[in-house]
């Protein structure tokens, strides 16, 4: 039976005034910086995976980085998260690709700048288990700058709020990526003072900062349409009519496809019984 590598990177995500995400540094996997990768050995395809507990903290040159959250990709259903390091995210299953799993800290000690205030904030693609570069927020107010709100937003992954309140809406879908929005998450759950969320719109009171990952998901394959045989089998015999031995045959059997199109929609809810 095929086998796939099972991989776990261990990264933090570190905000901040000094951050460029338009375009984004090379500095780790998904545009996160890199702790370290550990092998996590194989698994076979049709295996169900489910990722190990994970440390509650990391230390990197002497700096403490505490746990925000994991996400598992490669297997399905993708882009499976967990928010406690003790719990890992629901199981997938084992397909063809390799599993991985992502580990994300950030710096011990809060959301502080030391100087001002301000959201940190970027856009995550669960399934794909990376930070991507997509323009997507708009801020309002958008005053002030240059950059404005906005613009620093989607280029720095950072709006001030060191003198105004910012309301920082998650745009959907985005562009070229075409994802769509999930949710935000607060990496410090334990601070939230100041920050409001409703939907897609993220308040961060002014004097308040914040760090905030707008998680998106690929969008919904198109739904199939369960009569689609019927419907062309019925457009081909509409166009057919010599094939058959009379237009009385021909007739029935338009008849019987129009039939068995109705009982099809019927049962799928496009028609009421």
């Amino acid at each position: 039976m095929p086998t796939v590598t099972v991989t776990y990177d261990y990264v933090y995500f570190a905000g901040g005034p000094g951050r460029t995400r338009q375009p984004r540094p090379p500095s780790g996997p998904g545009g996160f910086t890199l702790i370290q990768t550990s092998p996590g050995g194989t698994q076979s395809t049709g295996n169900t995976f489910i990722a190990s507990p994970q440390p509650s903290a990391a230390t990197v040159g002497g700096a403490t980085y505490e746990f925000a959250f994991m996400d598992v990709t490669g297997g399905t259903p993708a882009g499976q998260t967990s928010f406690n390091s003790n719990t890992p995210p629901p199981p997938v299953t084992v397909d063809d690709a390799p599993i991985v799993v992502l580990v994300v800290y950030v710096p011990t000690g809060g959301v502080g700048n030391g100087g001002g205030s301000g959201a940190s904030i970027d856009s995550f693609d669960e399934t794909t288990g990376q930070l991507f570069d997509d323009t997507f927020v708009s801020v309002s107010p958008n005053a002030g700058g240059p950059p404005t709100p906005t613009t620093s937003g989607n280029v720095n992954g950072y709006v001030d709020t060191t003198n105004a309140t910012e309301t920082i809406t998650a745009l959907s879908p985005t562009s070229p990526t075409g994802v769509i929005f999930d949710k935000w998450v607060n990496l410090y759950p334990e601070s939230v003072t100041g920050i409001t969320v409703a939907g897609a719109s993220l308040t961060v009171n002014e004097g308040t900062s914040a760090y905030e990952l707008a998680f998106y998901k690929a969008p919904a394959p198109p739904e199939l349409d369960p009569c689609l045989a019927l419907r062309l089998q019925l457009a081909d015999l509409r166009g057919d009519i010599g094939d058959f031995p009379s237009e009385a045959a021909w007739a029935r059997a338009v008849e019987a496809a129009e039939l068995a199109l109705f009982e099809c929609e019927k049962a799928h809810g496009e028609i009421k019984a």
